[in-house]
């Protein structure tokens, strides 16, 4: 959108034997300095809407090769289809991104 601003749009997909499952999610990350970002997240569960979710995620980069996440959301996950299972309580956690 602009140098401080961009926006991801992420496609989920998933067959299986028991269940399809798709939707898509939304996020916009806001470049508050040069190593902090603030990223809130939305993922639309296609099949059921009451799996929607959402995430907070404050990202530090010390390099361009690793960040750290500290993170809140009611989704079961942190990446791919778990965004789309929405857990019975609020999540809070820290993750390490590593680039090799």
């Amino acid at each position: 959108i602009n140098s401080t601003l961009s926006m991801n749009v992420n496609p989920k997909l998933a067959w299986s034997g028991i269940q399809t499952v798709s939707g898509v999610g939304l996020g916009l990350n806001y470049k508050l300095t040069d190593k902090i970002n603030i990223i809130p997240e939305f993922n639309y569960n296609f099949i059921d809407n009451s799996s929607n979710t959402n995430s907070l995620i404050f990202r530090y980069l010390p390099n361009e090769r690793k960040s750290f996440d500290l993170y809140m959301s009611n989704a079961d996950g942190t990446q791919d289809l778990g965004q789309l299972l929405k857990s019975r309580d609020l999540r809070y956690g820290l993750k390490v991104n590593l680039i090799f």
